[in-house]
């Protein structure tokens, strides 16, 4: 099944596209008690326990806002401190292949070092390395997910791009890693004032006989568009949904 693309503003004018698929498999051993209905046998009148068929699962336009929205502190701190080079050294050197770190006794600590007080709230439970420059995330809070960071490389060019775009000549190009696009901003519709007539107060306005004058013409509207360019960062983030959130708690987040 092709993924669902969600673009996460991670600066100003930039932009980190996520692709998010459904883990299917995991998804239905999670919710294994709503795959199961009752259904009448007529012949007999009895009831029978039938598991559902293969239906194809997708997420709605509430599901993504409300996925992305559960998510985009995550992304941000994804982003900025998985790269750092505190957490360079004292987590990501420390992984080995198929091991495991608790995020929020070892990693949380390290990212907001000191007495003060973390002034952000994360949902991530554990970073696993699953390859030389590949990494797992486990989320879970409305929403339960795999966050997975392709290439950590990828994702240390991305944040050495933020910290130092003035200057990004130090840094080894990436090929594919960002793109330039625009979007539309603003519309303005402009139309010529219809001419006026000046005439002294008190004072009629005469026709004159000896022109004979056309109607106007209907004025047409001009059309100004104003564009601005947005960066489109490199593909490194995917994101696997394992369980998502009930649908009327959905429904009244989508509401509050």
């Amino acid at each position: 099944m092709a993924p669902s693309v969600a673009l996460v503003k991670v600066a100003s004018n930039t932009v980190l596209p996520i692709r998010i698929f459904i883990n299917r498999k995991q998804l239905l051993q999670n919710n294994s008690k709503d795959t199961v209905f009752h259904a009448p046998l007529l012949s007999n009148n009895s009831i029978v326990c039938i598991k559902s068929p293969s239906t194809r699962m997708y997420l709605s336009n509430l599901d993504m806002q409300s996925l992305t929205n559960d998510i985009e502190t995550e992304i941000l701190l994804i982003v900025h401190e998985v790269t750092s080079p505190e957490l360079i050294q004292n987590v990501l050197r420390k992984i080995k292949t198929g091991q495991s770190m608790d995020w929020q006794k070892d990693v949380m600590p390290k990212i907001f070092s000191g007495p003060a007080v973390p002034s952000v709230t994360s949902y991530i439970q554990s970073i696993t390395r699953i390859g030389k420059f590949k990494y797992r995330l486990h989320f879970k809070h409305n929403w339960e997910l795999s966050i997975f960071i392709d290439n950590i490389r990828v994702l240390a060019h991305i944040r050495a791009y933020l910290m130092f775009k003035s200057d990004m000549s130090i840094f080894p190009p990436i090929a594919g890693l960002h793109s330039k696009s625009k979007i539309l901003l603003h519309e303005h519709v402009k139309t010529e004032d219809s001419p006026q007539v000046l005439q002294e107060e008190g004072e009629e306005a005469i026709p004159n006989n000896d022109e004979v004058r056309e109607p106007p013409e209907e004025q047409k509207p001009e059309l100004k568009f104003r564009y601005s360019p947005v960066i489109s960062l490199g593909e490194c983030i995917n994101v696997h949904v394992l369980q998502r959130p009930q649908r009327n708690k959905r429904a009244q987040q989508a509401t509050s």
